[in-house]
């Protein structure tokens, strides 16, 4: 099952943190990060984010401009 990870450009709005249903992710000062132990790989991060820095493990971010 794919995980997921958050980039760095996260600014912390919490949407994916509230959906999380496993607890699996966490803030830090300048973005959240998720938890690879906790993550079922369920995706509901990837569908929540509101501005695309949560990606599949080794998905290649998009070009953000």
């Amino acid at each position: 099952m794919a995980k997921y990870e958050i980039l760095e450009d996260c600014v912390n709005c919490t949407a994916c943190l509230n959906a999380c249903p496993e607890g699996a992710i966490s803030e830090l000062p300048k973005y959240s990060v998720i938890d690879q132990e906790k993550c079922t790989g369920c995706g509901i991060c990837f569908d929540v984010c509101l501005i695309n820095v949560v990606l599949k493990d080794g998905q290649r971010p998009m070009n953000m401009d």
